[in-house]
């Protein structure tokens, strides 16, 4: 699951969005290709980027719990990547 959440909790929903999980190399990989793809495939001069979406359910299914809070770290180095 590719989503930030707790998994002993609802998924919370803001803006009816979820997060990616950004800390995971995986989704990190998959967001880069896919938006690559989108950008090189098409006559695209300006790119906008909203991050309006807070992160509420900070955590990551691939961390063990005493990592869980190195989340909002991982995540922006991912976001950054």
């Amino acid at each position: 699951d590719w989503v930030l959440h707790h998994p002993s909790r609802l998924r919370s929903e803001g803006r009816n969005q979820l997060v990616l999980d950004l800390s995971r190399l995986e989704v990190q990989n998959y967001i880069i290709d896919s938006v690559t793809n989108v950008l090189g495939g098409a006559n695209i001069e300006y790119v906008k980027w909203d991050m309006n979406r807070a992160l509420t359910d900070a955590y990551s299914m691939e961390l063990p719990a005493p990592q869980q809070g190195e989340v909002y770290h991982r995540y922006t180095k991912g976001l950054y990547r």
